[in-house]
């Protein structure tokens, strides 16, 4: 079985199915902002809708971005790993 740092040109599948899922959750949290741009940042939430509003910004809409950012970074772990792999100076 090969380890996810060896020196073959194989993709990673979860890796690119995780970072599938957060592509697709960064569109779905931004569509309200591109169809009704001034709805979405002009309207003043009160009461039940305030809580329901800093539950999906807490939730749902950061989420998305943190798990892109950080399979970013472990990408390029794995990419500085497999050049160390080959005997190369990342």
């Amino acid at each position: 079985m090969n380890s996810p740092l060896s020196n073959t040109k194989e993709r990673i599948i979860s890796i690119d199915i995780i970072r599938g899922f957060a592509l697709i959750g960064i569109f779905f949290v931004n569509i309200p902002s591109m169809f009704m741009p001034d709805f979405y940042y002009h309207f003043e939430y009160v009461g039940i809708d305030r809580f329901i509003r800093l539950i999906y910004d807490m939730f749902i809409q950061t989420k998305f971005y943190t798990i892109f950012a950080f399979l970013f970074g472990v990408s390029g772990f794995y990419f500085m790993k497999s050049i160390e792999n080959k005997g190369l100076s990342p």
